[in-house]
């Protein structure tokens, strides 16, 4: 479970003294990143993999990946080589509970109010929602579904606004066959464990950790730099979560495999792109 970042904890100075004067860290022995960062940061692993995803976006880090097994070893700070808390960073920086990372906030400055508010996009990908449904319109071929991704993103990207953060949430089996498609597609992966209920009953938890990121990222990102969500599962279960966007103020995106698996519920929910007057609904089945 991925555990609240403390709204009044600033994590990039940490991040930066841990860096030392090289501005680099890396992970010692087998241990990945999340892994070394967890105890210093106080944080669970899959928050600090979205902790550092947030950085990387915001260009402050460059993060290092195993050649084989594409794991997190270690990253390099990109923002600035001093190791002095908060050194040359953007009063647009993303802001945690209050507080930027490396400086407080303080006095709303005039750039920031009159800066025009800009469609930003965080996807949320439920892999195993989608392929089953792919696979019953047929035998998936990877090149295909390839395609439809990218067909998927540049229709949102161009009729809505730019994607400035893809998460794909998948189970273990899949993420064998998919993770290097996915990665180089541009996405952050998840692998969801599948867990035994009390009753012994294997569970997946894909649903789950795909709603805890969404209100994670809805509780703690700058609301000019997250705009819109987009949902791509057809799945019901996915309703409370959209529901608390709305909430929040964001618009809502919809993208199901095919529209047989499109839950009647989650559609209502698509809000109209106001550039076209249409819901924000899309479909990338392999029969369309």
């Amino acid at each position: 479970m991925v555990r609240r970042m403390p709204t009044n904890k600033d994590y990039w100075p940490h991040i930066i003294r841990l860096a030392g004067n090289q501005g680099k860290i890396q992970a010692p022995g087998q241990r990945t990143l999340d892994q070394y960062l967890a105890g210093p940061l106080n944080l669970s692993r899959p928050t600090v993999r979205a902790l550092l995803s947030i950085l990387e976006g915001e260009r402050l880090i460059r993060l290092q990946k195993d050649g084989l097994t594409r794991k997190l070893v270690g990253l390099e700070v990109v923002s600035s080589k001093s190791s002095n808390e908060g050194a040359s960073l953007s009063p647009e920086l993303l802001k945690v509970g209050g507080t930027m990372f490396g400086r407080e906030k303080s006095k709303p400055q005039a750039t920031i109010a009159q800066r025009p508010k800009r469609v930003q996009i965080i996807v949320l990908f439920d892999w195993e929602n989608f392929i089953i449904t792919i696979r019953g319109e047929g035998p998936p071929d990877q090149f295909s579904i390839e395609d439809k991704i990218n067909k998927l993103t540049r229709e949102i990207t161009e009729e809505i606004g730019e994607i400035v953060g893809k998460f794909v949430f998948i189970p273990p089996d899949r993420a064998l066959v998919w993770s290097k498609i996915l990665y180089n597609l541009g996405f952050k992966i998840y692998v969801c464990p599948r867990i035994k209920s009390k009753g012994g009953e294997e569970q997946d938890t894909t649903d789950q950790e795909l709603i805890e990121m969404g209100e994670w990222l809805m509780e703690h990102l700058d609301p000019d730099r997250f705009t819109h969500i987009a949902v791509w599962s057809g799945d019901k279960d996915f309703k409370p979560l959209l529901q608390k966007a709305f909430e929040r103020g964001k618009k809502r995106i919809i993208a199901a495999a095919t529209p047989r698996s499109l839950s009647f519920d989650l559609a209502q929910l698509a809000d109209i792109n106001a550039n076209t007057g249409r819901p924000m609904g899309y479909f990338f089945s392999q029969t369309q």
